[in-house]
């Protein structure tokens, strides 16, 4: 798409270029940006003498839905891509377009003062055109997309959908989770009833402790509203969540194991929009948590402590349907899976060894990491009596190829959740 200025000051979006124009813009983005986006433009001069280097071009992506900024970058229109303040240079940093170009032609001091959206040095600073944002949709590539997150160099960790009816993208990415073994967070519609939640969730039938899903029946106002009475619009709750997991990961002692015996969600996660408030139709009383816990959704909600009124992740359930299987808490599950694939990965770095030699190193890398597991900071695994320990780990030549593969087997229990606390209170005389 090409943002173009006409001789006489106009500007427009269009899908070619035809000719040479006082000033043109290529944009192309990565991602599709669909409908209802417009794109807001606002010169501004910055010297006495008109020209490239000294106007600068303040260009955003404004969601109309929710008046959310997709994105918003401001520099001058030197074609140098060099100079650190020019559009182009600061654009290509942000690695977002596949392709932004901007190009000053003949005419363009003459026709950039004739615009609707210049201001002079002596202005407010507050002309700008609106345009609406046009894009064909593209290509699908539903199809590639298990096969383009499983064999990239660098793999996902995490993945998480807004389940919006695409029952193809969740099937796919539930190929990538069973391949990769890591976790799907599937977020729910924020608009739809509980019936209709739970419906969905039901409906999808993951039954895997790998799946979770969270569904906020919320509204709040846009991430960059600028009133505090303004028009309230669903709230997703998925960003948010992402990045606490990520600083959760990233929170490793020195032996490099993460603080996953620790949920995300509960008091020490509040979520915090701005104006953020229960949709007024939803009705969260006891019964109705009950029933969406039973369809193994986690709910954002608003919970009264003693420190006053929080909006939580009110669950950490799994999509396992087993209510006596530990893996059904998003906590156990987590350390369930960075323990095998922790395993497995030290495994494979060891093979094409001798047997008696790969047997010994292996054994002992694997040891040594499990034990970095039960440690007072890092108490991933608990003790078991059936196990009598924290943990039963084995690798032993295999029966039927005892001269070039072994058995590798391992029996733990990964750390729970506290979800509930019975009281049991007597006063006496």
């Amino acid at each position: 798409m090409f943002l173009i200025m006409d001789i006489d000051g106009s500007l427009s979006l269009k899908a070619d270029l035809v000719g040479t124009p006082p000033l043109w813009v290529n944009l192309d983005p990565y991602s599709y940006l669909g409908d209802g986006v417009e794109l807001h433009v606002n010169f501004k001069q910055t010297d006495q003498v008109v020209n490239a280097d000294t106007v600068k071009l303040d260009i955003s992506f404004i969601d109309q839905a929710t008046n959310d900024v997709i994105y918003k970058f401001v520099g001058s229109l030197s074609d140098d891509i060099n100079q650190t303040n020019s559009l182009m240079s600061i654009v290509d940093a942000t690695e977002e377009f596949k392709d932004f170009e901007v190009k000053v032609g003949a005419g363009f001091s003459q026709a950039i003062v004739l615009s609707s959206a210049y201001n002079n040095l002596d202005s407010l600073g507050r002309s700008k055109k609106v345009l609406t944002w046009q894009s064909n949709t593209p290509p699908s590539n539903i199809d590639s997309l298990a096969k383009t997150l499983t064999r990239g160099k660098n793999k996902p960790t995490r993945l998480y959908m807004f389940f919006d009816n695409n029952v193809t993208v969740f099937t796919q990415l539930m190929r990538v989770m069973d391949k990769l073994n890591i976790r799907l967070f599937v977020e729910l519609d924020p608009m739809l009833t509980v019936d209709q939640a739970i419906q969905t969730a039901n409906d999808l039938a993951a039954d895997d402790d790998r799946v979770s899903f969270i569904w906020s029946p919320n509204v709040a106002r846009p991430i960059n509203a600028q009133s505090l009475k303004g028009r309230k619009v669903a709230r997703l709750i998925g960003g948010t969540l992402m990045a606490w997991h990520t600083l959760r990961d990233a929170n490793m002692d020195a032996q490099g194991i993460p603080a996953y015996h620790n949920p995300v969600a509960g008091y020490d996660y509040p979520f915090s929009y701005r104006g953020l408030d229960q949709r007024p139709d939803i009705d969260l009383d006891d019964t109705t948590r009950k029933r969406l816990a039973n369809a193994r959704i986690n709910v954002m909600q608003v919970i009264d402590f003693r420190a006053g009124s929080r909006f939580i992740l009110g669950d950490v359930l799994t999509a396992n349907n087993n209510n006596t299987s530990l893996l059904k808490l998003i906590n156990a599950s987590d350390i369930s899976m960075f323990i095998a694939n922790t395993i497995n990965a030290i495994t494979m770095r060891h093979l094409l060894k001798g047997m008696t030699t790969y047997i010994e190193d292996a054994t002992k890398e694997c040891v040594k990491f499990l034990d970095s597991c039960c440690t007072k900071n890092r108490p991933l695994l608990v003790h078991s009596e059936t196990l009598n320990g924290f943990y039963k780990f084995t690798i032993t030549p295999r029966q039927d190829r005892p001269f070039d593969a072994v058995d590798v087997k391992l029996g733990c229990r990964p750390q729970g959740a506290t979800r509930a606390a019975y009281n049991d209170f007597a006063v006496e005389k």
